[in-house]
């Protein structure tokens, strides 16, 4: 999971003594050629702490604040994310490297998230360990996942992503610089969209 991080937008790799830049998200291919944006919200409560995820149908509406799927309460959105399954494109610049290390962008948060069946329905066994009550439970389903907290803004017309290293908190910036996309041809986008990958 944190492999895909070293390979997100900003990022280098180093193959055959050159030096390329991860600088693009690949756009999904098809009559539905946009990524699927979620949500996610932590539960504040100590107890619980469950990273809610849900899907984002509309820009306009939000799924936060919910009740939180383990607990009951109530969890207000952290961030949205997509999930980079078509991969990265590097850019078309290659560097000569060198012995410095290549730069990364991954930032990580890993989530214990299980089965949200299984936590729900699965008895918790207490056991005593020096005068300390312990709770176990056991689940066959349990998933990890890995979020990129880097701030990242992303042209929804070509994938090209650029990080935010200001920590903006706007949705969208305009993209003063013009970028190319990964066929080195000028986007006419300039508007580029803040999302965690």
């Amino acid at each position: 999971m944190i492999a895909i991080s070293e390979y997100a937008p900003g990022s280098e790799v180093i193959t055959d003594d050159s030096i390329y830049r991860s600088q693009f998200i690949k756009k999904p291919t098809g009559e539905n050629k946009v990524w699927d944006l979620f949500e996610f919200g932590v539960c504040a409560n100590n107890k619980c702490g469950y990273l809610n995820i849900k899907r984002q149908i509309s820009e306009n509406i939000s799924n936060f604040p919910k009740p939180c799927d383990i607990c009951g309460e109530v969890v207000h959105k952290n961030n949205s994310f997509i999930i980079p399954e078509y991969g990265f494109i590097i850019s078309s610049q290659a560097n000569k490297s060198t012995i410095k290390r290549p730069e990364r962008t991954y930032r990580v948060e890993i989530f214990y998230i299980g089965d949200e069946e299984e936590i729900l329905q699965n008895e918790t066994k207490e056991i005593e360990v020096n005068n300390q009550l312990i709770k176990i439970k056991s689940n066959s389903n349990d998933e990890l996942v890995v979020i990129n907290t880097s701030n990242f803004y992303i042209c929804d017309v070509c994938g090209f992503a650029k990080i935010d290293k200001k920590l903006n908190t706007e949705n969208f910036i305009i993209d003063k610089s013009e970028h190319t996309n990964p066929y080195r041809k000028v986007c006419p986008n300039k508007k580029l969209y803040r999302t965690r990958r």
